[in-house]
C-alpha cells in the first residue's frame, strides 16, 4: 500500500505580502539543499490564475515534535547549524540574497554587497522604519540612538571584521531557526536571544566549537550591537566615544575587499 504524501498550501491574499510566496520558496529551497534532513524542500509557488494580486505557496507537510533542549538535542541542533553555516556558500561571494526575503512582515534589504557594515546598516534602518511605522508613534530617543550608533559604533565594531587581514565569510542562515526566511549573512555567532534555543549559553557553546570572528575582543560588543536594546546602545556609545578612530589595530582593507563608497554611515 502506497504511503500518502501530505502537502501544505499557504494562501496570500494581501497584495503587499505577495513577494513572501517567492521568498519562502527560494529560502526553503536553498536551506534544504544544504541540510535536507532538517528542512522541508518546497514544491512550488505562484499567483492565482488571472489574479496577480494573490499568491500561493506549496510545500511538503512534515509533522513536528516538541523540542526538549537537553544536552543530546542541543548537540544535534548545533551540528545541524554548523553544517548550514560552514558548508553553504554565497553565489556571488557577497552578503545578500537573490530575492527579497522577510523578517516576519517587513521585507529585508538584501541587495548584494561585500561590505558587512553597509549590509547590516541598511537592514537596521529598514527595520527601524518599519517598527516606527507600525507603532504609529516615532520614538525620538531610539531614532537618535540609532543615528549615533550608525555614525560611531557600526564602523568601530564591524569595519575591523574586514580589515587588517581579518575576514568574514557570507553563509546561509535561517531567520529564526524554525520558521524564518533565509538570507546570506555572517558573524552568526553574535546572534543572541535571552529565551529559546539561541540563548546566551547556547551561543557561547556555538562560539567555542565554531570560533569567534576576529577581533575576538569585540565579540560581546558585537552581540550587544546586534541585540538593538536601548540600554546596550547607551553603553556602547559611552564605551566607544571616538568610534572607529578609537580602534587600536590595522584598518587596511583585507585582500580585494574595499569599503563601499556609500559608507555605512550614509546608507
Amino acid at each position: 500500500m502506497e504511503q500518502l504524501s501530505l502537502t501544505v498550501i499557504q494562501l496570500i491574499e494581501n497584495e503587499e505580502y505577495i513577494p513572501m510566496a517567492e521568498a519562502e520558496y527560494e529560502g526553503q529551497k536553498a536551506i534544504s539543499a544544504i541540510i535536507p534532513d532538517h528542512a522541508i524542500p518546497p514544491i512550488a509557488w505562484g499567483h492565482y490564475k488571472n489574479v496577480h494580486t494573490k499568491a500561493w505557496f506549496l510545500t511538503h507537510f512534515r509533522p513536528l515534535k516538541p523540542f526538549h533542549p537537553d544536552d543530546e538535542s542541543l548537540s544535534e541542533f548545533l551540528t545541524t547549524l554548523k553544517t548550514l553555516h560552514k558548508t553553504s556558500t554565497s553565489p556571488t561571494g557577497q552578503f545578500g540574497f537573490h530575492t527579497t526575503s522577510f523578517s516576519g512582515p517587513p521585507a529585508m534589504v538584501v541587495d548584494w554587497t561585500s561590505d558587512w557594515a553597509l549590509f547590516w546598516t541598511r537592514e537596521l534602518r529598514a527595520a527601524l522604519a518599519y517598527m516606527q511605522r507600525m507603532l504609529g508613534d516615532e520614538d525620538a530617543e531610539l531614532q537618535g540612538l540609532v543615528e549615533q550608533l550608525v555614525e560611531r559604533i557600526v564602523p568601530r565594531l564591524l569595519v575591523p571584521l574586514q580589515t587588517g587581514g581579518r575576514t568574514i565569510r557570507p553563509a546561509l542562515c535561517h531567520g529564526i531557526c524554525g520558521m524564518g526566511i533565509s538570507s546570506l549573512m555572517m558573524d552568526l555567532q553574535c546572534v543572541r536571544a535571552e529565551r529559546g534555543v539561541m540563548n546566551p549559553g547556547f551561543v557561547e557553546r556555538y562560539a567555542r566549537e565554531v570560533g569567534k570572528s576576529e577581533p575576538e575582543a569585540d565579540f560581546e560588543d558585537r552581540v550587544a550591537l546586534y541585540a538593538m536594546m536601548k540600554e546596550e546602545m547607551r553603553r556602547l556609545l559611552a564605551k566607544h566615544p571616538d568610534g572607529l578612530a578609537g580602534f587600536e589595530g590595522d584598518l587596511t582593507p583585507t585582500g580585494d575587499h574595499k569599503l563601499e563608497e556609500e559608507s555605512a554611515m550614509d546608507a
